[in-house]
């Protein structure tokens, strides 16, 4: 009985359609320009995400180009402080022995007369532990 049913359905749609062609005509062009529009609406929508993702990589483009030059510029500063300090350290040093020499030579003039003794002053000076002969 369905099978019936169905086959006088068609038949009577098909009339319709006939009589009436103009009704499915238009509900086809209007589902088709609802697609079309769709289709725009989807096109402005993946144009928009394409330009704030292009926006996006150049904000991170550009921190990064930043970051890059602060490390930079952090390097080149830490360079120069610490050829600054080589710089210092090597005066200080010069200074330090300039002044070592000078005492050897007040211990060397005031005790030229008695190794032992100017043995013991450089010993005492310098920070060195004198340990005397034991044999003389």
């Amino acid at each position: 009985m369905t099978w019936l049913a169905t086959k006088h359905f068609l038949q009577r749609a098909w009339v319709w359609t006939k009589n009436y062609w103009y009704i499915p005509l238009l509900v086809v062009l209007a589902l088709a320009a609802l697609l079309v529009k769709r289709t725009d609406i989807a096109t402005k929508l993946l144009k928009t995400r394409t330009e704030s993702y292009k926006e996006q990589i150049g904000v991170l483009n550009e921190s990064h180009t930043n970051e890059i030059a602060k490390r930079d510029e952090i390097i080149r500063v830490h360079k120069e402080v610490m050829g600054q300090l080589d710089e210092q350290l090597e005066s200080d040093l010069q200074e330090v022995d300039r002044k070592k020499e000078k005492r050897i030579k007040e211990l060397v003039e005031d005790n030229h007369d008695d190794p032992e003794e100017l043995s013991r002053a450089l010993g005492d000076a310098f920070g060195i532990k004198y340990v005397p002969r034991g044999g003389e």
